[in-house]
């Protein structure tokens, strides 16, 4: 086998010093990029997650704002009585739920729980031994009735009953009075037996009216 002598060794180590050296560029070139590429990439998704989170929370306190209140003045015989806002369409049952809850003495069959609540409403929540008709006169009654609702003739007040075609003051006092000595009615055709109310009367206002 032939010997190599200094020079050639000299060429052949440079060779595979440039060789190497080669490798070990392209490699370490290849490796930098794939790396910039990669830590691009997550870059541009870290930002793209962060511009959708700014976003969304923008829209949602857009939406809040857009979101219109009511206030209204809860009291009686609710956990806490007081002033209270819920978001417009909210039912009278969703106020009691944000005073707290009704207490076990609450009459809450008096109430129409599923009346929308308006913006300004006391709502009254009575209890036993309470004067209803009191109550009734002292309290807005669009929380017992719908505006354009039936009226109930056995929770209506003297001003509800007289806004009642052919039913006057004389003839609203005679439906409380009939109420309070002979209970609740429990059809609407009963009203007929209360003094001064006939047929006629009746006809008028038997679509106007209910004892639910």
């Amino acid at each position: 086998m032939t010997k190599l002598n200094r020079k050639q060794y000299t060429i052949f180590a440079i060779i595979i010093v440039f060789v190497l050296s080669w490798f070990i560029y392209n490699f370490w070139l290849n490796d930098s990029a794939n790396e910039l590429v990669i830590s691009d990439l997550e870059g541009e998704s870290k930002n793209q997650i962060l511009e959708e989170t700014i976003s969304n929370d923008k829209n949602e306190t857009e939406d809040e704002k857009n979101t219109q209140k009511v206030v209204v003045y809860i009291s009686g015989a609710v956990s806490t009585p007081g002033v209270f806002t819920l978001p417009e369409g909210s039912r009278v049952y969703q106020g009691i739920e944000m005073a707290g809850g009704k207490n076990e003495d609450a009459l809450t069959e008096f109430l129409n729980l599923a009346a929308l609540l308006q913006d300004g409403m006391h709502i009254h929540i009575p209890s036993e031994g309470e004067d209803m008709d009191q109550v009734n006169d002292d309290i807005n009654m669009t929380f017992y009735q719908e505006e354009n609702s039936l009226i109930n003739v056995n929770t209506a007040n003297n001003n509800l009953l007289e806004s009642l075609p052919g039913i006057g003051t004389v003839r609203a006092q005679n439906i409380i009075d009939y109420r309070e000595n002979n209970g609740i009615f429990s059809t609407t055709d009963q009203i007929m037996e209360v003094n001064g109310i006939g047929q006629g009367i009746f006809s008028e206002i038997k679509e106007l009216i209910t004892v639910n």
